[in-house]
């Protein structure tokens, strides 16, 4: 091989991966801001009324019902979900630390079937399409945390890398698919029931 060809063929390789490298990166820089966007609107949103006592103002957006009068436990799920949410959405983008990610993984995994439980227990969802979606995130985000905990502890961290990097995405396309106007999301065009 000549010493051109070999010269060409560095050349590319390094410019993959240079390319690769800041596509990551870019990936990684706008998830943080979406997320972060996401923390900004649920602290908005729900936590100032919820100090001042005003948990009907929940329902502000013409979304799904957040306060149901007289839903004790109803209302205590919804709160914690939407109240963990910010605690899960801003730690998501510092999961550096293995206990960090260990908290992570049990939050999400937690908030998944808190909101499964809203959407098949309480009925707390806009159409029956946006309700099995969201059914299918759920389930793919315990399904992926259970698996980047599972190689984790099996120390084999390439794999334990690549699940919890599947698990990230499905978290922000979930955190992204509720704090959407429902009748903005082509699957999700209003109420159905």
């Amino acid at each position: 091989m000549s010493a051109t060809v070999l010269t060409h063929s560095l050349a590319r390789k390094f410019f993959a991966d240079k390319a690769l490298g800041s596509a990551c990166a870019l990936w990684f820089l706008v998830a943080v801001i979406g997320q972060w966007a996401f923390v900004y609107f649920i602290v908005s949103f729900y936590y100032w009324p919820t100090l001042h006592g005003q948990f009907d103002a929940w329902n502000r957006k013409d979304l799904i019902p957040g306060y149901v009068a007289g839903d004790r436990t109803g209302n205590l799920v919804f709160a914690s979900h939407v109240f963990v949410a910010a605690l899960i959405t801003t730690s998501g983008a510092i999961t550096f630390h293995h206990w960090n990610g260990r908290f992570y993984i049990l939050i999400a995994f937690l908030m998944a079937t808190m909101g499964l439980w809203l959407t098949w227990v309480r009925g707390t969802y806009l159409t029956v399409i946006g309700a099995i979606s969201g059914t299918l995130l759920a389930s793919l985000i315990i399904v992926c945390s259970a698996q980047t905990l599972r190689y984790a502890l099996a120390r084999n961290i390439g794999t334990h890398r690549r699940w919890a990097l599947r698990r990230s995405p499905r978290l922000s396309v979930a955190i992204a698919s509720w704090s959407m106007d429902g009748r903005s999301v082509p699957l999700n065009c209003g109420p159905d029931r």
